[in-house]
């Protein structure tokens, strides 16, 4: 047995001889035994795990015997045995944090060894208050700290995103976004102010006039004139009736919200870890829920992992939900970040400074270099500052650099993390083993979630102002710097380039038929210019290039007929004159 196994099964064991944690396993095993059948779905409800994860847990409960029997009714149902090894395995997952990968399939032998009587038990409980306690270690308490530091950096940071989003509009009104915790409160399109505290439990997000944001935890809201405020549910213009319990706050003389259906996706779709996590992480927000600086980013480079840019990794991959199957829709996601910010965009090597618990590379190590042949789709997006989609990836498509590492993948997409300025700082890549994966819908929430990755980085001591407006974010999701964004994009290329090919293919055009011309243009000597003056620069001049090809081409082709200019990535741009051919091309040239 390895070293590292022998360490994590001490840890464990001592993890369950505590005595708190032995009375949650025992209510546990006493709560799965008082019911004759047990289903998945009782299952989930008992244990507080999701029928995805116990599917999950299946080898684990059973190992080498298969999965139980289904009832009639076409249900998981689980033995006496498997109930007992459950109740002993949520208890490390929900409490503990411990992944499943490191959980043994002996663990039920693991806890007969450690486990006391009920008097014991009981005679523990007794003493608690006295010696008998046992306190946290070093480690728990810091891992469980950097947790709640996580949680509740992304909770207020989600809040603030949302309620900016819903009042774009209105930027100079009081209001407010209310989550109730209360799993038993409905949704609906409006709420008496009066009445508000009937919600119970809940986390504000506040926003005054002057735009200072706050977020925090309340057992039951209320106003000091409540006839100053008017409440609804969260809901685009054309929906009659709300998705889900979230109230807007206004003030009572502020204009009417007209919602659009992509603004308030994007916000659902960014809010659900919060509700779905609401009870266990409840103890972070009763804390005291505010706005608070945290520990700096670690160099780039370093080999271990930080905890926060790891936890917003996992919260990528979780916004992207389930495939029917019950698997992560997206298979990985890693932060890629320059090695060395003191060279020009066109010179920086991307290193994997944070990853998700899939993802197969190397924290610290893991490297992307412009000194390739071909650059690969994180760096194409971190220097041309545009998301980049492959919504389906070839077996000869060069820009995944570490295809073998990365397996079978079929899509994927990198969002560049951009300072307030637009120069990017950061790069998050994404995969999925499923085709088409990354769609508008979840372009939006992912550009959401790089705001709050790229203020985290700019700034990891105090939250800074994000300039941009972000509702640009939901209306042009592949847009991220906004002086290049004027031109089409290297997707827009392959697109047309595409529907070319289609069209050719379904047409039947021969050759003599069929013109089309191609032309790289890119500016000689723009790496000097930019190390000298800096990244700003690149930009501009790669605005100027643009603005004087477009009137260049306006002059000499029809642009009516398919003339189209596409900035693909630093100074380089691609020009497409669909019907004239490359020797017309080149006369009008010169």
């Amino acid at each position: 047995m390895a070293v590292d196994e022998i360490n994590q099964r001490q840890r464990i064991k001592n993890i369950l001889q505590d005595a708190e944690v032995q009375f949650r396993v025992q209510e546990n095993i006493r709560r799965g035994q008082e019911d004759v059948k047990v289903t998945i779905g009782r299952a989930s409800e008992l244990f507080h795990l999701k029928a995805s994860k116990l599917r999950e847990l299946d080898d684990l409960l059973m190992p080498g015997r298969g999965r139980s029997k289904d009832t009639g009714g076409g249900q998981r149902q689980y033995s006496l045995a498997e109930l007992n090894k459950l109740a002993i395995i949520s208890e490390l997952l929900n409490h503990e944090k411990i992944p499943v990968g490191e959980i043994p399939p002996d663990i039920d032998e693991i806890w007969d060894s450690v486990s006391l009587s009920s008097e014991a038990l009981h005679e523990a409980s007794e003493s608690s208050n006295n010696k008998v306690h046992v306190e946290p270690t070093i480690d728990q308490r810091v891992e469980r700290a950097n947790e709640e530091a996580f949680w509740r950096y992304f909770t207020a940071q989600a809040l603030k995103l949302s309620l900016n989003l819903i009042c774009e509009d209105i930027p100079d009104v009081v209001a407010g976004i209310i989550l109730p915790l209360n799993r038993k409160t409905n949704a609906s399109s409006t709420l008496n102010p009066e009445y508000i505290d009937q919600l119970g439990e809940c986390l504000i997000g506040w926003r005054d006039q002057h735009g200072s944001f706050v977020t925090f935890y309340t057992p039951a809201p209320h106003f000091d004139f409540h006839t100053d405020f008017r409440i609804r549910g969260l809901r685009a213009e054309e929906e009659t009736e709300p998705q889900d319990k979230t109230f807007v706050v206004l003030e009572r003389n502020a204009m009417q919200l007209h919602l659009s259906i992509p603004v308030v996706e994007a916000i659902r779709r960014l809010l659900a870890p919060i509700y779905e996590d609401a009870h266990e992480k409840k103890a972070y927000y009763e804390r005291g829920m505010k706005d608070a600086t945290y520990p700096a980013i670690p160099s780039v480079g370093t080999t271990v992992p930080d905890t926060m840019l790891t936890e917003f990794a996992n919260m990528a991959v979780r916004l992207g939900g389930k495939t029917g199957s019950g698997k992560d829709r997206w298979k990985f996601c890693v932060l890629l970040m320059p090695n060395n910010p003191l060279l020009s965009l066109q010179l920086r090597s991307l290193v994997v400074q944070a990853q998700s618990q899939r993802s197969p590379h190397d924290v610290g190590k893991t490297l992307v270099s412009p000194d390739t042949t071909f650059l690969s789709l994180s760096l194409r997006a971190f220097q041309g500052i545009r998301v980049l989609y492959r919504s389906q990836i070839s077996e000869k498509d060069e820009a995944i650099a570490y295809r073998d590492k990365e397996g079978p993948i079929q899509s994927a997409i990198a969002i560049p993390i951009a300072k307030n300025d637009g120069l990017p700082i950061a790069v998050l890549y994404l995969v999925s083993e499923e085709q088409a994966a990354f769609d508008t819908e979840y372009q939006r929430v992912l550009r959401l979630v790089s705001l709050i990755i790229g203020e985290l980085l700019e700034d990891s001591h105090a939250l800074s102002q994000i300039e941009e407006r972000v509702s640009d974010v939901v209306e042009q999701p592949q847009v991220v710097n906004k002086i290049l964004g004027a031109f089409s994009s290297e997707n827009n290329f392959m697109s047309d380039v595409a529907a070319i090919l289609h069209d050719i293919k379904e047409k039947g055009y021969s050759s003599e038929e069929v013109a089309a011309s191609f032309i790289s243009i890119d500016v000689d000597d723009l790496s000097k210019q930019t190390n000298k003056y800096g990244d700003q620069v690149l930009v501009n001049l790669s605005k100027v290039l643009g603005n004087r090809l477009e009137g260049q081409i306006g002059l000499l082709f029809d642009k009516q007929k398919g003339c189209k200019l596409y900035h693909i990535f630093a100074d380089r741009f691609y020009l497409l004159i669909n019907g004239v051919s490359l020797e017309k091309v080149r006369e009008s040239a010169e």
